[in-house]
């Protein structure tokens, strides 16, 4: 995914849950309110202590490989 120079951990989830089903219900508890249990990092740091969902994100970001190449093996 390629995302604007003030794009944020926001907008990255916003175009997860808009392409893929499901994945909205296992992240936020209500919209805009991220799950008790869900831990979302930034280069290996948790986003609760930056900006929360306005985290930016950079050129630079590191973002697990299941967010950069979705796994499509279906393992059922």
């Amino acid at each position: 995914m390629h995302h604007p120079e003030d794009a944020t951990i926001r907008l990255l989830l916003a175009e997860l849950t808009a392409r893929y089903a499901g994945p909205d219900e296992m992240i936020f508890s209500s919209p805009g309110t991220i799950r008790g249990l869900v831990t979302i990092l930034k280069n290996g740091r948790k986003i609760h202590f930056l900006a929360g969902l306005d985290t930016p994100l950079a050129a630079a970001t590191l973002l697990p490989r299941s967010i950069r190449q979705p796994v499509t093996d279906n393992l059922f």
